[in-house]
């Protein structure tokens, strides 16, 4: 019988153990799963029953000593031993009934020698296991490129899902899910040096050179958890104040910087190896293939529209791809006396800029004292830049408190 590695990097994660054992109630071949585990705990945490499991392989370490997600992701990794599938997973997940058996007939149905299935779930909250749970599958859509140049994507329903039949062409990658053939974990190696943003999409594009073909499930096979707001984070504890001698922003800066070489956006003379594209297809194949160009920061229409890959046209130059490219433009966001209590301290401020059916096109988060900024104001107010094909419809601002805990949400048209 097929055997599943099942890949978790956890950190400090009180989630570990209920998402162990839905994974392994919730499938119909429990005997033929095997766990690689990253476990970044602290001294609270246990592996419970699973402790002496011989199924379990695990890599223990104190939190402190935790160097990001790709040094984790990287270990989990490691401790792969030749099984048929992988599947990554974060440690805060539920999943469907039977999904092994889903997920490996799902795979093979699709036509390709190294298909790859990815998601971002529906979301669950692990403070209210009672809440009925999504079973609308979503599709991977382009976001926005950060100033740092990563390119991030986006959930977004997935059309006609009830009378699909298979799943459906894709660009990008999801950390939180994969399932694919056990040997990805060896074609393409995590790069430790990676800390946050830049992982999935260097990860979707370096799958693909190595000859991956990304799909979407068509149907919803595990659900995960958002809002991180039961847990403590790694950037909470990695910063001078608490000892770290090595920042979080620190990595973040390296890691960004050693993002933007892989993609041509900066210059420097690093020998990725192992660590970089691989020799079935070329950055380049997979920039036509995508509707994307990393080096100017610009995503083809088609692209930004969200349709299924491969993209139909084709730029042959840097005039086609900026003459083609998105225009920017700016609305301003006026909070509303009596839509906000002006006497909170709000940590988080959500603004996404939407089309005129409702649809985010363009998002942002902000934190900290740039929230503050903007509260400090008699009429709490600022400009919003945003990338389009075209002018937007209305904003929504969601404002949520230090633990995640959305507060308001706020939704206006755009008055010109």
């Amino acid at each position: 019988m097929a055997t599943i590695f099942i890949q978790i990097a956890s950190y400090r994660d009180t989630e570990l153990l209920p998402t162990l054992r839905d994974c392994v109630s919730k499938a119909r071949h429990p005997e033929n799963l095997r766990f690689g585990i990253c476990w970044q705990r602290d001294e609270t945490e246990t592996l419970g029953e699973f402790a002496d499991d011989s199924r379990f392989r695990v890599r223990e370490h104190h939190y402190s000593v935790s160097k990001g997600l790709g040094w984790a992701r990287q270990q989990t990794q490691s401790l792969y031993d030749g099984e048929d599938y992988s599947m990554q997973v974060d440690a805060h997940q539920r999943f469907v009934e039977d999904w092994d058996v889903i997920l490996i007939d799902m795979l093979n149905s699709i036509d390709s020698e190294k298909p790859l299935l990815t998601c971002y779930a529906p979301p669950y909250d692990p403070l209210n296991e009672d809440q009925p749970l999504s079973h609308t599958p979503s599709s991977l859509g382009f976001d926005q490129f950060t100033p740092e140049g990563a390119l991030l994507i986006r959930p977004t329903h997935m059309k006609d899902w009830q009378a699909r039949q298979s799943p459906v062409p894709g660009r990008y990658f999801s950390g939180h899910f994969s399932f694919t053939i056990g040997q990805w974990c060896r074609d393409v190696l995590y790069d430790p040096e990676y800390y946050f943003h830049g992982e999935e999409i260097s990860m979707a594009v370096r799958s693909y050179t190595h000859g991956y073909d990304i799909f979407y499930p068509h149907r919803v096979v595990v659900w995960h958890e958002y809002t991180r707001k039961y847990r403590t984070t790694h950037w909470n504890d990695h910063v001078p104040e608490k000892g770290a001698t090595v920042s979080w922003y620190k990595r973040n800066e390296d890691s960004q910087r050693r993002m933007r070489i892989l993609f041509k956006q900066e210059e420097a003379d690093i020998d990725f190896r192992h660590l970089g594209f691989g020799p079935a297809r070329s950055l380049e194949h997979y920039e036509r293939y995508a509707g994307v160009n990393f080096r100017l920061k610009a995503v083809q229409r088609y692209t930004f529209e969200n349709h299924e890959p491969p993209n139909p046209e084709i730029y042959g130059s840097d005039e086609e791809w900026v003459s083609n490219n998105v225009d920017d433009f700016w609305c301003r966001v006026l909070l509303p006396e009596g839509t906000y209590d002006p006497k909170t301290d709000y940590e988080t401020l959500y603004v996404s800029i939407n089309n005129a059916l409702g649809e985010s096109i363009y998002r942002k988060d902000m934190h900290g004292d740039e929230v503050r900024a903007i509260f400090d104001q008699r009429r709490p107010a600022f400009i919003q830049p945003y990338k389009s094909f075209e002018e937007a419809a209305g904003w929504t601002v969601r404002l949520k408190d230090s633990a995640g805990e959305e507060l308001a949400e706020i939704t206006r048209p755009i008055v010109r």
